[in-house]
């Protein structure tokens, strides 16, 4: 793919003795590469801070994901196996193009979720699935252009950090109260 330079920086190899887990940050161009499946152990990815519009559905390969950073780029959509991502604990879409609509319906499966950073996109609702999250503690939707935010949000028992300003907010949910009670 001519339009694709790709450029790794391996923070760590690969240790048997040690145990310790590459952690790439792969710079792209637009387009990221499919065959991004066959970095089988990664834990840590981030793709922060690039013009990249589309992720390939290969993405939901990396069984071993923990911190996924996709801030930064272009994103309007995510695919729809994106939920098949069973480490995954930490989500930043920060400065992308998403709403409400852009999310996958099984997006929501990511339960083991810990983390999950979505300010200064284009949000006016979180969608009430968002209570199936059950394992966040942290919410960042600072930003946007939320006008509710669902009861279902008294559901995240475990939350611990909620950032909403910047948003047109006029009135929050009384579960939410009930969250900060736990």
């Amino acid at each position: 793919m001519d339009e694709v330079f790709l450029w790794l920086w391996i923070l760590t190899h690969s240790n048997r003795r040690t145990g310790t887990v590459p952690k790439i940050h792969i710079y792209v161009s637009m387009v990221v590469p499919p065959n991004i499946a066959e970095l089988k152990n990664l834990e840590v990815l981030s793709f922060l801070n690039n013009q990249i519009k589309e992720l390939p559905t290969q993405i939901s390969s990396h069984q071993k994901l923990k911190h996924l950073n996709l801030g930064m780029n272009r994103l309007n959509t995510l695919p729809r196996g994106f939920s098949s991502l069973p480490a995954l604990e930490v989500l930043d879409l920060t400065y992308n193009n998403l709403n409400e609509n852009c999310l996958p319906g099984n997006f929501f499966y990511l339960t083991t979720l810990c983390a999950l950073y979505l300010s200064d996109n284009n949000f006016e609702i979180l969608p009430p699935d968002i209570g199936k999250l059950t394992k966040m503690q942290t919410l960042n939707n600072r930003d946007n252009n939320l006008i509710s935010l669902p009861k279902e949000i008294g559901e995240l028992t475990q939350l611990k950090e909620v950032y909403i300003q910047g948003n047109r907010l006029a009135i929050l949910p009384p579960e939410l109260g009930k969250v900060a009670d736990e």
